[in-house]
């Protein structure tokens, strides 16, 4: 019951034995830069999320991912200010299908958005 008195639903999540340790049993080390990015491959922590995680919103996850970042050194720093600017590099790399055994591999691309966001200043402020 919620605390205005109505009825609330409850789930429980439920995971299959051991899911967690066989994923830290298999994450022993992760390269910084592939977990924090989705620049060529997958972050490995997902793809064992995937694998071991039924529940896609595990926070477990992001959690091993937020920790690799902050002992990393490539989070923001405590002491932040002013205004910063955060890309994101958008391309997949593709095989078109030219009736070869092998394909020809290319890279498809996006316009590359930023997004200007305000730490401590009172509206965000974009370099030039």
């Amino acid at each position: 019951m919620a605390p205005d008195g109505t009825d609330v639903e409850q789930h429980r999540l439920v995971l299959p034995a051991g899911a967690l340790e066989r994923l830290a049993a298999e994450l022993t080390e992760v390269d910084p830069i592939r977990e924090i990015t989705f620049r060529g491959d997958e972050p490995l922590t997902l793809q064992l999320a995937r694998k071991y995680c039924p529940h896609t919103a595990c926070p477990v996850a992001a959690g091993i991912i937020k920790a690799v970042e902050v002992e990393s050194g490539l989070a923001l720093p405590a002491d932040a200010t002013g205004s910063w600017t955060a890309s994101a590099d958008a391309y997949r790399n593709v095989t078109i299908d030219n009736h070869t055994d092998t394909g020809v591999s290319v890279r498809e691309a996006a316009f590359n958005p930023t997004f200007t966001f305000a730490v401590t200043d009172a509206q965000p402020m974009a370099r030039t």
